[in-house]
């Protein structure tokens, strides 16, 4: 189970920008999607309904940050039975969504760690 989420680039400026531009903007990235890709754990895990026997998904919610890429996966790795328990909580027939939510939550200060990353690359190559 995995839901992608991609930063609309309309044009490739920035996947240009950050493929073909300096280190220095991969450098800054890095810690703004880590961070952010733990914060749609912790959302997920706060957000999920829990059962009344274990195993419990929110005890199962992993994060995989690629230090040699530019993104990170947040989701069931180890336990194939848990994707498909937390697809099943999710969609039909439990019908709980957690995981689309935790990531429109965090859409926002995602833009802004990756903004703020940007800036501070910029303002690095300046010196």
């Amino acid at each position: 189970m995995s839901i992608k989420v991609d930063v609309v680039d309309v044009g490739g400026s920035l996947r240009r920008l950050v493929a073909m531009g300096p280190r220095t903007i991969r450098v800054y990235a890095k810690p703004a999607i880590r961070v952010s890709a733990h914060a749609v754990a912790d959302r997920i895990r706060s957000t999920v309904h829990v059962s009344d026997r274990p195993p419990h998904l929110k005890d199962n919610v992993e994060v995989a940050v690629h230090p040699d890429k530019l993104f990170a996966d947040v989701g069931f790795f180890s336990d194939p039975d848990m994707a498909a328990v937390a697809l099943y909580e999710e969609y039909n027939p439990n019908q709980h969504p957690f995981m689309r939510p935790a990531l429109e939550a965090e859409e926002n200060e995602f833009h802004a760690r990756f903004v703020k990353a940007l800036k501070a690359a910029a303002a690095a190559l300046e010196q």
